[in-house]
């Protein structure tokens, strides 16, 4: 698994993604990683890497963007989702509230 290493792969790699192939990609990638977090939950290994780890597994082959963070690091910039109403953390707020959490995970 490399790096993306320049603008043109970005934009190559784009290009052969389709909607389709994001949203299957989303399904295996959850799919994958839910006995992990099940293992993670009963072994009380709720942390900083295991959730950065879990999240880079989640968003394996789906952020491409270098600008808006890799898989696996908190997000560098605000982000919105088409349709929802969700109230998303603020970039320069996220590392405070995740220590929040996980100062409240047994």
């Amino acid at each position: 698994r490399g790096k993306v290493k320049d603008e043109a792969e970005i934009k190559r790699m784009r290009d052969q993604t389709t909607s389709s192939n994001i949203e299957v990609q989303e399904a295996v990638n959850h799919l994958q990683i839910m006995e992990t977090l099940h293992a993670f939950i009963k072994n009380n290994e709720i942390n900083e890497e295991s959730v950065l780890g879990l999240h880079k597994r989640l968003m394996h082959g789906l952020l491409l963007d270098h600008a808006e963070g890799l898989p696996g690091e908190y997000r560098k910039v605000e982000i919105t989702v088409s349709g929802s109403s969700v109230l998303r953390t603020s970039v320069p707020k996220i590392q405070a509230a995740m220590n929040e959490f996980y100062a409240q995970v047994p």
